[in-house]
């Protein structure tokens, strides 16, 4: 049974085991590529070759309220940019980032849409725990 994966910066968003055809719209489903049975999401292609993503240590905390991590972004001045990031996505990414942002009453270090943000934004990883860090204080 092939995999396939939609990829998005050089990132596996969304990963499904059935024909894309098959679970999404044509538009979407055209998207996906056929990836190696080991890719989940958050794996990044680089040079044509997939990796899994480097491990975060655990940082503390693992989640932060909404309303924490709001205020870190408006501190560091990347507040305006999340709608702007979040509309570029494709779909369904889209979406389900914005019920992500919208009505999450917190957010977890280790979500996948965190990653898919901080790509967004342009966040390394460390960038975006030194936020976790800071937005637990606030």
């Amino acid at each position: 049974m092939s995999k396939y994966a939609f990829v998005e910066n050089g990132i596996a968003v969304e990963v499904v085991r059935t024909d894309p055809a098959i679970l999404f719209v044509p538009g979407y489903a055209s998207q996906f590529v056929t990836v190696p049975d080991d890719v989940e999401p958050g794996w990044r292609l680089v040079s044509g070759s997939w990796s899994a993503p480097t491990p975060a240590p655990p940082v503390s905390p693992q989640s932060v309220t909404m309303r924490q991590a709001r205020l870190a972004l408006l501190n560091h001045g990347m507040l305006s940019n999340v709608a702007p990031a979040i509309a570029a996505l494709s779909e369904p990414a889209r979406t389900k980032a914005q019920i992500e942002w919208e009505y999450s009453n917190a957010l977890e270090r280790n979500n996948a849409f965190v990653a898919t943000l901080g790509v967004a934004l342009g966040l390394s990883d460390s960038a975006i725990d030194a936020l976790f860090i800071e937005a637990a204080t606030l």
